[in-house]
């Protein structure tokens, strides 16, 4: 448990330098070290903090495909500490999904209700 918590540490730290701009040269968000031009590296789409495939075990094959030209914009890659958050919220996305859906259930049964009793209203 520890180990994410400093690892988000490590995250703020090598994204943001201390004026809390934007650093220039780009670093590991697990590591810390410097990523260099010609290493393997991919960026969280949630964090935007970069990281070397290695540190996140991203191998090399699905980092190639991430890279093709077709699957850049359609894909998107989050670091581990973000997944976790993504997770949660799509579980609660499909929740909220299926409560909308009961609730629009409902609300066409009551709407279907009240239309029998306006026309019985108009009988009588």
């Amino acid at each position: 448990m520890s180990e994410t918590k400093d690892s988000g540490d490590r995250r703020r730290k090598a994204s943001v330098n201390k004026h809390g701009g934007k650093k220039n040269t780009k670093m590991c968000g697990e590591c810390g070290l410097t990523i260099k031009d010609s290493d393997k590296a991919v960026s969280c789409d949630v964090c935007e903090v970069w990281f070397h495939i290695e540190c996140e075990k991203l191998p090399e094959k699905v980092n190639n495909f991430m890279q093709d030209e077709e699957a850049e914009g359609v894909l998107m890659w989050y670091c581990s500490h973000c997944k976790k958050g993504c997770a949660k919220l799509h579980k609660y996305i499909k929740i909220i999904e299926q409560q909308q859906v009961e609730q629009m259930t409902r609300q066409n049964e009551l709407e279907g209700k009240v239309n029998q009793q306006r026309i019985y209203s108009t009988r009588t």
